[in-house]
C-alpha cells in the first residue's frame, strides 16, 4: 500500500470516527432536552426481567427507590419527624402508583384490593408513615376539594405529599364526564387551585404536591 492510499484511508477511518463519536454525545448525553424528557423513559428502553418489572431507559440509567427515600421524602421541613402521610387521589392509575410507593415501604402489602374503593395503610413503629388513596377518577369528590381548599380538621389532616392524577374516565365515558374538554376543564380548576395555595397567607396543600400525567 502506497503512502498516499495509507493517508486515505486513514483519513476516512477519522472520519467514521469523528461521527461516530457526534452521534453518540447527541444520542446519550445529559442534555436536558433529551433525558430530563418523559420521552425517554415512557417511549425508549425494555423490561430487565419479569419478576421486578423493572424498566431501563435507553440512553440512562433509572434510579431504584428504597425504603430510605421515601423516609426522607416524608421527613417534614418544619420538623425532624415524619408524622404525616401521602394522599393518592384519582383512578386506577393513580393507584397504582399509590401501591407502588406502598411497596417501598412494605414489599408484601395486599395489592388485591376492592376496586374503584379508598385505601388507607399505616406502618406503626419509629418511621409513622401512613398513606392513603382515595377513589375520584374525575377529581370532582368531596375530599379532593376539601384537599384543593386547604381544608383540613380532625378527619382529613394535612398530607406531607399529595398525588393527584384523572383522564382515563374523562376518555372511557366521554358522553358523561366532556371527554378531552371536560378532563381540561377539570385540571384548569385544579391547576388554579394550587396557585392560590401559593399565595401569602393561604393554607398549603401539602409539602409536595404532584400531578400525574
Amino acid at each position: 500500500m502506497t503512502l498516499k492510499e495509507r493517508v486515505t484511508v486513514t483519513t476516512a477511518a477519522v472520519a467514521v470516527l469523528a461521527v461516530a463519536t457526534l452521534y453518540a454525545l447527541a444520542r446519550f448525553s445529559g442534555s436536558s432536552r433529551i433525558h430530563n424528557h418523559c420521552q425517554v423513559l415512557q417511549r425508549s428502553g425494555w423490561w430487565v426481567d419479569n419478576t421486578s418489572l423493572v424498566w431501563q431507559p435507553q440512553g440512562c440509567t433509572q434510579r431504584q427507590y428504597v425504603y430510605d427515600d421515601v423516609v426522607r421524602c416524608m421527613k417534614s421541613p418544619r420538623s425532624n419527624s415524619v408524622g404525616q402521610y401521602a394522599l393518592f387521589i384519582g383512578d386506577s392509575t393513580v393507584r397504582n402508583k399509590f401501591f407502588a410507593w406502598a411497596r417501598l415501604v412494605d414489599a408484601d402489602i395486599d395489592g388485591d384490593t376492592k376496586v374503584h374503593s379508598d385505601i388507607t395503610v399505616r406502618w406503626p413503629g419509629e418511621a409513622g408513615i401512613a398513606a392513603q388513596f382515595v377513589w375520584d377518577p374525575y377529581l370532582t369528590g368531596e375530599v379532593t376539594q376539601q384537599v384543593l381548599r386547604g381544608a383540613y380538621n380532625e378527619t382529613l389532616e394535612q398530607p406531607r405529599l399529595v398525588l393527584l392524577g384523572a383522564g382515563a374516565w374523562h376518555l372511557r365515558y366521554a358522553n358523561e364526564s366532556g371527554g378531552i374538554v371536560g378532563w381540561r376543564r377539570t385540571m384548569d380548576g385544579v391547576v388554579q387551585r394550587l396557585a392560590e395555595s401559593r399565595r401569602t397567607g393561604a393554607t398549603p396543600i401539602a409539602d409536595h404536591v404532584y400531578i400525574s400525567p
